[in-house]
């Protein structure tokens, strides 16, 4: 079933709408009429009808108009169509909280795992560009559409001290100046979002909430991931433990920031989920569409129905 047009492309001609409760309280008044006019003999032809064929047919042609208006006054909705090119900057937190075996085998590990499921689902057009970041942020491998590249990379990916996100949003950023020219669309660079997957607060670095802003404010949408439970621990050398929980506020506020969507996962299967749901955000442009030949097909089957009553009153007048 169709949904509600979110706009029209000839908005004035709704104005006609008001014919139609016009129509329907001129049709009262004729009924009130002919009710309180009728004599005894009137009411004796009357009781071979069918009075509620009769309002049936009434409110069906009623219906009818409404919808053939609303038709012609081009009405028009949304789609998802897929898309055909697109960057995706995938930002992940190499910090040692990552070690963290909460997540079996361990943090980094699952979110390595998945990490490479996530980019063989994207479409063949796509760039994909992978930083990670620790005290420091680095671009391991600038946009490509070379998945096998980028897998190793992820596949390559080691544990390293501190955690700065803020930097890893902005090297990200920085990413998109290395995007391959396209030549069906020299002066078009492909739309650009950004997925930041993360466990704990960011230490060191930009502030990444204004990092994210930052980001929006360039047209790339930031989102989140916090990866990990409340109950992370890792240990040290030594065998002395230190508690890693997951930061899920300060991811949420990046995202809130960098214009995307705040996502937690507390296992591989929850990110395997969330790396889907993302999938199909980016995957998809939403377009406007016309859908006035579906309202005009609702307002044709209303029409038929009420000629339909209007033919079986008929073969019962004499």
């Amino acid at each position: 079933m169709v949904g509600l047009p979110e706009s029209f492309a000839a908005p004035v001609r709704l104005w006609w709408l008001i014919a139609v409760p016009v129509l329907a309280l001129l049709y009262l008044v004729l009924l009130y009429v002919r009710n309180s006019d009728r004599d005894v003999s009137d009411l004796q032809v009357i009781k071979t009808d069918s009075p509620w064929k009769r309002h049936l047919s009434v409110g069906l042609a009623l219906l009818s108009l409404t919808t053939l208006t609303v038709a012609w006054a081009g009405p028009q909705g949304t789609e998802e169509v897929p898309r055909e090119r697109a960057t995706i900057v995938l930002v992940m937190d190499v910090s040692l909280s990552m070690e963290s075996d909460d997540i079996a085998p361990s943090r980094l590990e699952a979110a390595k795992k998945q990490a490479v499921v996530f980019v063989n689902s994207l479409p063949r057009g796509f760039n994909v560009a992978l930083i990670d970041f620790a005290r420091r942020a680095s671009m391991v491998e600038a946009p490509t559409q070379d998945r096998q590249k980028v897998i190793n990379s992820i596949h390559g990916l080691s544990l390293r001290e501190s955690t700065a996100a803020g930097e890893g949003i902005l090297t990200g950023l920085d990413s998109l100046a290395y995007v391959p020219p396209d030549p069906d669309h020299a002066n078009q660079p492909p739309p650009a979002a950004m997925v930041v997957l993360s466990d704990g607060e960011s230490v060191t670095g930009p502030d990444p909430v204004r990092a994210a802003r930052t980001a929006k404010d360039a047209g790339v949408p930031v989102s989140t991931i916090a990866y990990g439970t409340a109950r992370g621990v890792i240990r040290d050398r030594y065998g002395r433990t230190q508690d890693v929980p997951v930061n899920v506020t300060q991811l949420a506020r990046m995202a809130e920031a960098g214009g995307g969507k705040a996502y937690t996962a507390e296992s591989e299967d929850q990110l395997a989920g969330v790396y889907a749901d993302i999938r199909r955000s980016v995957g998809t442009d939403t377009v406007s569409t016309d859908i006035s030949g579906t309202y005009a097909g609702y307002g044709l089957v209303l029409a038929v129905l009420a000629a339909l009553g209007v033919a079986s009153l008929a073969a019962r007048w004499p």
